[in-house]
């Protein structure tokens, strides 16, 4: 193998020009960004021009089978950059009705569970003021759970506005009424329902902070629609400095045997959706640099869902930043396996009803997407506060079997319980 830079206008066409220059076989290895123009680490065998053009067209043992691959150059995301292999890739048919239809058994079983009957309203900021409500969380301190559930919200790092706003919520529970039961009845009830994300749409935009697992998320639901449409899912890497974020995602499509594009402008990107739009789902992973461009992406591409991705343990004021910023079409949230526990989310979720639509456990690629649902994250408040809250009442009920926690104790068993999860 020769290695050789190559000084290019953008990354695009470079990698156009450096098939076309050293065939099938050749691998990027580097970027690097020089003013206005990019110098690629081009890793290719020695060979002829001849040589060349013929890696790049290979003769094909029936004449009567074309196909539109010959007519163009390859380019790097049609490369194994791994094995150095051409990938074979199999022209999908156009989006229909029926093939939507199939597309969207991924995350409909689940999500009809998660649907429900009832609207839920946003937080009743009212009881906060109220002053009957006052007397009546005055009087919830005579609740015989009451002051483990003060253990959780002090451990667990809950805002005032939250914890108020729960305590005026829980107000006239009565004292043979499980607490930790009533807490997470009034979160689920307060929660939004599922979104079923619309496959049929051509243009899906993942977004978020940094780190949060927007381009994980993004491979693993075009693995997972692949699986069902070969060849229907490409990612996106939408972001002003490819340098920094092309390579990686290039190199983990290559691994994956996804398709990845890039796009360093809404000019760019509205010149793939002409050239892919028809037949294929666009998945567009928005780098952090470019979270500013989302007002303008929702205004060029207004067809286009866009999904707000966190993790489960997301902190609130970046949460919330992001949360109020635009009209989300849904909300993912990636990390669900994570120990920490965090009222974020609920809070969030509660304030903003954007909603829920799917999530990541497992932190492996080849893992698929999971439908997330009020339910399941009511579950989470029950292994929580039941772990905690309700040894508490088996204690006050037999005070010769057990001494009281401390407080320590009990952010132990806090932790263990959302570990547990």
């Amino acid at each position: 193998m020769k290695l050789e830079y190559v000084t290019v206008e953008s990354i695009k066409n470079g990698m156009k020009e450096v098939v076309t220059r050293f065939g099938a076989d050749a691998v990027l290895l580097k970027t690097v960004k020089e003013g206005a123009k990019y110098r690629l680490l081009i890793a290719h065998k020695d060979v002829k021009a001849g040589e060349q053009q013929a890696a790049v067209n290979p003769s094909r043992s029936h004449e009567g089978v074309k196909s539109a691959l010959d007519d163009k150059p390859l380019t790097l995301a049609e490369i194994d950059l791994v094995t150095g292999q051409r990938r074979v890739a199999i022209s999908p048919p156009r989006l229909n009705s029926a093939s939507a239809q199939t597309l969207k058994t991924i995350v409909r079983e689940e999500s009809m569970t998660a649907r429900r009957a009832s609207k839920f309203d946003k937080l009743d900021q009212a009881l906060l003021n109220d002053k009957r409500a006052a007397r009546q969380i005055r009087r919830l301190k005579s609740h015989p759970e009451f002051d483990a559930l003060n253990t959780v919200f002090d451990t667990s790092g809950i805002s005032s506005l939250f914890r108020q706003t729960l305590l005026a919520g829980l107000a006239g529970t009565g004292p043979e009424e499980p607490l930790h039961e009533k807490t997470a009845d009034f979160i689920a009830s307060k929660l939004p329902s599922t979104h079923e994300i619309d496959l049929s749409q051509t243009l899906h935009f993942l977004a978020g902070g940094y780190g949060v697992g927007k381009t994980s998320l993004a491979f693993k639901m075009a693995l997972q629609i692949n699986s069902y449409e070969p060849g229907r899912a490409i990612v996106v890497n939408y972001s002003s400095d490819q340098e920094a974020s092309w390579t990686n995602a290039a190199i983990i499509g290559a691994r994956l045997g996804v398709e990845v594009l890039p796009a360093n402008s809404a000019d760019d990107l509205a010149e793939l959706v002409r050239d892919y739009g028809s037949t294929k789902l666009l998945l567009v992973d928005i780098s952090t640099y470019n979270e500013g461009d989302i007002a303008l992406l929702k205004s060029r591409f207004k067809t286009a869902a866009f999904h707000l991705v966190t993790p489960s343990d997301a902190c609130l004021n970046n949460l919330q930043r992001l949360s109020r910023a635009h009209a989300w079409d849904s909300l993912m949230i990636t990390r669900l396996d994570s120990a920490s526990f965090s009222w974020s989310i609920y809070q969030v979720l509660v304030e903003s009803q954007i909603p829920l639509s799917i999530g990541s456990r497992d932190p492996s690629l080849n893992a698929g997407v999971v439908v997330v649902s009020a339910v399941q994250l009511r579950g989470l408040l029950d292994n929580v506060l039941g772990a905690i809250i309700a040894p508490d009442k088996e204690a006050v009920a037999n005070p010769s079997s057990a001494e009281p926690r401390s407080t320590i104790e009990r952010q132990g068993a806090f932790q263990q319980a959302a570990a547990m999860h």
